[in-house]
């Protein structure tokens, strides 16, 4: 049998990668852009599929590279849009990184591993992925749809709000738990000492449980930005987030009536680290 290579272009549909930081960036009101000049031609999941039966059913008699794009160029502002409209949103505003910032998200995708941010994603999306469908056609009959006619059922709007939400709550967590970190080996040192010895707390040991909780608030941070670490980061941090609560209401409970409600809002930390932890596993098995 002939060796037949199928090239599909961005493939969009539920369960793609690509299509969860597409749905992860729909519901934005001004949505970042790595870049907005390069053209794209994605198809939907069910052409992918109709597109390999049609070729089990006329298999090409000589070897070849087949391209499976979709029928229109677009760029990622425009297929943004597409993906908006169909979840019954009007067009989006897009803000294209500048250089630098690019160059610094860049470089930490790389270090942190993060899938959608990094040297082979940016390489991507500054170049055009275009190509013919007419080999394909002329091989086996099958053109893809317009991407609008596939559009019915997904994207779902509160799916692809659940998405953005994931990053969004994760970077404000890493943002408390890396800031406090700094505060308490900074300005808020002095303060701990004090809190502690509130708690008949003094001297090195004060000294010690200060600098032992910014090293474990700044190993928390870290952990929620590395994936393979997230979820064990998560699980510290609610048990944490449990003990420091409890240990408050214990030795310091006037505390809970600061008008700042510095503990209080460990009962909303809480149910967001539960909710990501919840959605960790699925996120794990969804990765290839």
């Amino acid at each position: 049998m002939p060796a037949v290579v199928l090239r599909p272009s961005l493939v969009l549909g539920p369960g793609a990668a690509s299509s969860r930081w597409l749905r992860c960036l729909s519901p934005w009101p001004l949505i970042p852009l790595l870049d907005n000049r390069a053209r794209l031609q994605p198809l939907h999941v069910d052409d992918l599929c109709a597109a390999v039966l049609a070729l089990l059913r006329h298999w090409p008699e000589q070897p070849c590279s087949l391209a499976l794009v979709g029928p229109e160029a677009m760029t990622q502002s425009q297929l943004l849009d597409r993906l908006r409209a169909a979840q019954g949103w009007g067009a989006g505003r897009y803000w294209v990184l500048p250089r630098p910032l690019t160059t610094l998200g860049v470089a930490l995708g790389e270090r942190f591993g993060w899938r959608a941010l990094n040297r082979q994603t940016l390489a991507l999306a500054r170049r055009d992925n275009l190509a013919a469908p007419e080999p394909l056609a002329s091989t086996c009959g099958h053109r893809c749809l317009p991407l609008e006619a596939r559009l019915h059922d997904w994207p779902s709007s509160a799916d692809s709000v659940h998405l953005a939400l994931q990053p969004l709550l994760l970077a404000l967590l890493v943002t408390i738990w890396l800031g406090t970190a700094l505060a308490c080996l900074g300005p808020g040192f002095d303060w701990g000492l004090r809190i502690l010895a509130e708690a008949g707390i003094a001297g090195w040991p004060a000294r010690l449980a200060v600098l032992a909780g910014a090293l474990c608030d700044a190993l928390l941070g870290l952990g929620l930005l590395l994936s393979r670490w997230r979820r064990r980061a998560l699980q510290a941090q609610i048990f944490l987030m449990l003990g420091y609560t409890a240990l408050v209401t214990w030795l310091l409970p006037h505390y809970w009536f600061d008008p700042f409600q510095g503990v209080g809002k460990n009962l909303v930390l809480l149910p967001v680290s539960l909710w990501l932890l919840w959605l960790q596993p699925a996120y794990a098995r969804s990765r290839p």
